[in-house]
């Protein structure tokens, strides 16, 4: 099986065959190269920007589908229902797929709306397509990391490194410029740190089910 991240970190959680780092053509060439090679399947596997409002830090999506403005594309429902068994707490709905960070919560009540979605990603829509495409189940679990109400702050948007990694000079020298988003980055990191141990949790209770190792400790 591959998995699929948009950030090293999330790569290093699933600590299985990954493609990450990537945006946009780059990433549908980079699956679709790794597709044409023998696999079970493909999984969308991080943490995701909240959308419905009940969800916190923390929450887990499993998506019956990824929506975008254009199209929804079913995940595999085998595969769905597995990781809802695997998972205690797990909700299911669609994940929407976009094309760059959102940050306002106006932005995420328009998209939740919109979609129906309970969480966004930058990795799902374009995991999907490349899944169908090569013909091989696809299913998404991801993490709640910002909730609806909370905004994104620029300084941690100026920190989304192209690479996936986080680029800490550019977030500090943001936060430098722009001090007042201090307590947001605080609220963030929090929020991330929750949502990061959810996402070890949930990585933890796969096991053998998706044919990934069992991780150390």
């Amino acid at each position: 099986m591959v998995v699929l991240t948009g950030m090293a970190f999330e790569a290093r959680i699933a600590d299985a065959p990954a493609v990450y780092g990537q945006r946009g053509k780059a990433l549908e060439d980079a699956l679709a190269a790794r597709l044409q090679r023998p696999c079970a399947g493909l999984i969308s596997f991080g943490v995701a920007g909240g959308l419905a409002p009940a969800l916190q830090p923390g929450a887990i999506v499993v998506a019956d589908s990824v929506a975008t403005a254009g199209e929804t594309i079913p995940t595999d429902g085998g595969w769905s229902a597995a990781l809802l068994r695997a998972l205690d707490g797990a909700s299911l709905g669609p994940v929407a797929g976009v094309d760059s960070p959102l940050a306002a919560v106006a932005e995420k009540a328009a998209l939740n709306a919109a979609l129906g979605a309970l969480a966004a990603d930058m990795e799902s829509h374009i995991g999907a397509r490349a899944a169908r495409q090569a013909g091989v189940p696809f299913a998404v679990l991801r993490v709640v990391i910002d909730a609806a109400g909370s905004a994104v702050p620029p300084a941690a948007l100026a920190g989304f490194g192209a690479d996936g990694r986080t680029d800490m000079r550019a977030l500090l020298a943001n936060l430098l410029a722009h001090p007042w988003q201090l307590g947001a980055m605080l609220r963030l990191a929090r929020d991330s740190a929750h949502a990061r141990a959810a996402l070890r949790d949930a990585r933890a209770s796969l096991g053998a089910r998706f044919g990934l190792p069992e991780t150390p400790g």
